[in-house]
C-alpha cells in the first residue's frame, strides 16, 4: 500500500491546536465518504454532517467506499461529456443545414447555366 494513502495518527505535539476530539490536521481539502443504512456509499463536501455510525469503519469499508464514489464520479463525468458532445453535434448539424439553405438560395438566384 502507498504510504501516502494511509491515515496517520499524529502525535499530540505535531497538532496545530489540540481539541477535545484530537489534533487539528491542516489540509488542502476534506470530504466525507460514508456507508448509508441502505448499503450505498455517499460522498459529501460538508465535513460537518451529523453522522452517527453503527460501527467503526474497516479498511474494506474505506476501500469499497472510495472505489464506489470514484466510479460514480466517472459515470457522471462521462455522461456530462457525452451530453456536451451531443449538443455540439446538434449545433454543427444545424449550422450545416443553414449553410445548405443559404447556398441553395444563392444558387437559385444565379442565371441558368451558371449554377451547377
Amino acid at each position: 500500500m502507498n504510504e501516502d494513502a494511509v491515515l496517520l495518527e499524529l502525535p499530540q505535539e505535531d497538532a496545530a491546536e489540540p481539541t477535545a476530539d484530537g489534533p487539528v490536521i491542516e489540509c488542502q481539502t476534506a470530504f466525507l465518504i460514508f456507508l448509508t443504512k441502505e448499503g450505498t456509499y455517499a460522498a459529501s463536501s460538508d465535513i460537518n454532517l451529523p453522522l452517527v455510525p453503527d460501527r467503526v469503519a474497516t479498511g474494506n469499508d474505506m476501500l469499497l467506499g472510495v472505489g464506489s464514489v470514484r466510479d460514480e464520479i466517472i459515470v457522471q463525468n462521462t455522461a456530462a461529456v457525452t451530453a456536451q458532445m451531443m449538443i455540439n453535434a446538434q449545433v454543427q448539424l444545424a449550422q450545416q443545414a443553414m449553410n445548405a439553405r443559404q447556398n441553395q438560395e444563392i444558387l437559385s438566384k444565379l442565371p441558368p447555366g451558371l449554377a451547377r
